[in-house]
Formats: C-alpha cells, sequence, structure tokens
C-alpha cells in the first residue's frame, strides 16, 4: 500500500488501490499497446476475460478490510457491457462502502452513472478519455468512438447526478 500511495500528490493522502477485474481488450484503438491485436499476438488471447461480478464483489470487500476506502478502476473493455452495472449492485447489495475512481475510455451509459451514483460516495469521480477534442482525430485513433454531442451529454448528465469529473481532453483540432 505504501509503495502505491507515496509521492502521488492526492494520493498520498489516501491509500488507493488500483483493481482490473479482468485482462484483454475487445478493441483497437490507433495508440494502445494493450489493444485486442495486442493481446492476440503477445498472450495469444482472443477474447477478454473477466472476473465474474460475484468474485469481483469479495475481492473490493477485502479491500476494504485493510482500510482502504479508495479503489481505482481503468479496465473498461466493452462498449455496453453491464458487467460493472452488476459489480455495483453486488457492491451496494454487501452495503461496501468504498470512493470509486473510474476510468472510462468509452461513454458511460445513463444505467452506469445510475448505478455508479448509488454504489459510491460523493467523492468517487469518473474520468473520461476522448484523447482528443476532434472527432476527425478520434474517429481515426480510438476503438470505442463517439461524438463530441454524446460526449456533452454524458458529462452534463454526470453533472445533474453531482459525480465528479475528471476530463482529459485537447480541442485542438488535428
Amino acid at each position: 500500500i505504501e509503495m502505491f500511495s507515496t509521492g502521488l500528490g492526492e494520493h498520498d493522502k489516501t491509500p488507493v488501490f488500483y483493481y482490473t477485474p479482468g485482462r484483454g481488450c475487445g478493441v483497437n484503438c490507433s495508440f494502445c499497446g494493450g489493444s485486442r491485436i495486442s493481446h492476440r499476438i503477445i498472450n495469444n488471447r482472443r477474447e477478454v476475460a473477466l472476473t465474474d461480478t460475484k468474485s469481483a464483489a469479495e475481492d473490493l470487500s477485502k479491500i476494504s478490510r485493510y482500510n482502504i476506502s479508495k479503489v481505482n478502476v481503468c479496465f473498461d473493455p466493452f462498449p455496453d457491457s453491464t458487467y460493472y452495472i452488476r459489480l455495483f449492485r453486488a457492491l451496494s447489495k454487501k452495503n461496501i462502502k468504498l470512493c470509486m475512481d473510474f476510468e472510462c475510455f468509452r461513454l458511460p451509459s445513463k444505467k452506469f452513472i445510475d448505478q455508479f451514483a448509488r454504489s459510491f460516495n460523493a467523492q468517487s469521480s469518473i474520468t473520461i478519455s476522448p484523447e482528443s477534442g476532434s472527432e476527425k482525430v478520434r474517429i481515426r485513433n480510438k476503438g470505442m468512438y463517439y461524438s463530441n454531442a454524446e460526449l456533452f451529454g454524458a458529462l452534463a448528465y454526470l453533472h445533474k447526478k453531482k459525480i465528479k469529473v475528471e476530463e482529459n481532453i485537447s480541442f485542438r483540432d488535428s
């Protein structure tokens, strides 16, 4: 815990556990070494492997026993998956109180956002990484394309639900 919670600015105040409930990716972004093609070449993995939601909820329950209240998930392999909605529900049923920082490579659906808001405390956040504000650049490079209108719609809905948002974006047209 100390190794991953020092010298990281705000993160050295609160221990953070980085949790990945699976391996692989379902898409190919031009800039990513963890793409579907990369996993096939490096690991001979043809599909994304996910931890079942019951096991993932148990893993996160164990984490909370070590006085870790903040979890970061940077694994978002499917554009339309209900996996995380089911996981968040399982955490709520177990009454596990965590702060979640979730990094989205796709846009979160309203159902995802609604369940996230119900499952985690107000210090939780969602990071959206469109990689570029230019739709032209995004459609060429990102495996999970969405328009700027869809992006701003999702941001507005996150704001309405009072979910803190981290945005990694540059609006230069390339």
